[in-house]
C-alpha cells in the first residue's frame, strides 16, 4: 500500500572461510597436512568471532550457506554440518589443539619447535571489521596454538591478487556468494571453478562464518 514499508529478513546466501597455500605448503611448507590446517582452523572461536568482531553473521560448521534451500525446506535442516561435532572436541582446549598441530608436525618431520614456527596470514583492507577480524584470527591462533602469525596486509585487492597468485603466504580469508539457489553452487567450486584451479582450497573444517 502507498505509503506502507515492509521489512524482510533473510539469511544472505555467502560463507566465508579460510584458505590454504597447497602448492608448495604455504611459506612455511606446513599447509600441506590436514591435521595442522584443522588445529588451525579450531583455534578460532567461531561464535565469539561473529559477536565480538562483527555482532552479526551466523557461525559457520559446513561449506553451504542456510540461505539455501533444497526441495522447499533449508538444505541445513537436511544436511548436518559436518565439523560440529569434531570441532567441539578441540575447541577452547589449547592443549588438544597443540597436540594435533604437533600431529601434523611429527607427520610431516617437522622437529622445528611449535613455539618456532611462524605462519605468513594474507589479508587485505583497511576497514574497522576487516582490521579486528585478522587481529582476532592472529591472536586466537598464537594463544591457543603458541605459534607467530606474521600478517602480510596490503592495501587493495588488485595487490591482495598479485600476493595471493605469487604464492605469497601461508593462509588467507576468501569467501563464496551463491549463483543460484542449490547446495551444488557451493559444491562445484571444489571442481569447476576458479577455486579448483588455483592453488588454494577450500574444505568444511574451513569456514568460520556464513554471511
Amino acid at each position: 500500500k502507498a505509503g506502507k514499508l515492509k521489512s524482510v529478513a533473510i539469511e544472505y546466501p555467502g560463507t566465508a572461510m579460510i584458505c590454504y597455500e597447497l602448492t608448495n605448503g604455504g611459506k612455511s611448507g606446513l599447509m600441506k597436512n590436514a591435521n595442522i590446517r584443522k588445529a588451525i582452523s579450531y583455534s578460532i572461536n567461531r561464535e565469539e568471532m561473529v559477536d565480538s568482531v562483527y555482532g552479526r553473521y551466523t557461525p559457520a560448521y559446513g561449506l553451504v550457506s542456510p540461505a539455501i534451500n533444497f526441495k522447499e525446506k533449508t538444505y541445513r535442516s537436511q544436511a548436518e554440518e559436518p565439523i560440529s561435532a569434531e570441532y567441539k572436541e578441540y575447541a577452547g582446549n589449547k592443549k588438544k589443539l597443540q597436540e594435533l598441530f604437533q600431529k601434523g608436525l611429527n607427520e610431516l618431520g617437522v622437529k622445528t619447535p611449535i613455539s618456532d614456527i611462524t605462519l605468513v596470514f594474507l589479508t587485505s583492507g583497511s576497514t574497522v571489521p576487516n582490521q579486528t577480524e585478522r587481529e582476532y584470527i592472529k591472536q586466537s591462533l598464537e594463544q591457543n596454538l603458541g605459534i607467530k602469525i606474521e600478517l602480510n596486509t596490503v592495501g587493495d585487492s588488485s595487490l591482495f591478487v598479485s600476493e595471493r597468485d605469487a604464492l605469497h603466504y601461508d593462509i588467507m580469508i576468501s569467501a563464496w556468494y551463491s549463483d543460484y539457489n542449490d547446495p551444488l553452487d557451493y559444491l562445484d567450486i571444489f571442481r569447476s571453478n576458479v577455486y579448483g584451479k588455483t592453488n588454494y582450497c577450500f574444505g568444511y573444517e574451513f569456514c568460520p562464518r556464513y554471511m
